[in-house]
């Protein structure tokens, strides 16, 4: 099976990405702040951005574990586009060596048979 391939063109240093978003494979805080559209914000609003997401139709649907090391004081917020949906994944510390990786796509809309309408 074939990966798909996405770009991500920066304009802020002029670089582009093909493949996986720089922090897939490792999310550390260099790879999450490669992607300009990602944001680093203080671990104090953690509640505050899951009561953000939630107001903007988004849903917590799944967690994960991956490798890569975020601060305990710090979280990411980037943008995931991918099999289980669209939406944000919110990264934040686990271990010395995991973030664990939220989830948070926005909610399917039902129609016939409990399938997406588009």
């Amino acid at each position: 099976m074939k990966r798909k391939e996405l770009r991500f063109a920066n304009p802020y240093r002029n670089t582009t990405y093909t493949g996986a978003p720089p922090w897939h494979k490792c999310a550390t805080l260099n790879n999450i702040s490669a992607d300009y559209r990602a944001t680093i914000k203080n671990a104090e609003t953690l509640d505050a951005t899951r009561r953000a997401l939630a107001f903007l139709g988004h849903e917590c649907r799944r967690s994960s574990e991956h490798a890569g090391y975020v601060p305990a004081h710090l979280i990411g917020v980037v943008p995931y586009r991918g099999r289980f949906g669209e939406g944000k994944i919110i990264i934040q510390h686990c271990t010395r060596t995991h973030v664990i990786f939220e989830y948070w796509l926005l909610k399917r809309e039902g129609g016939k048979n409990g399938k997406e309408t588009e």
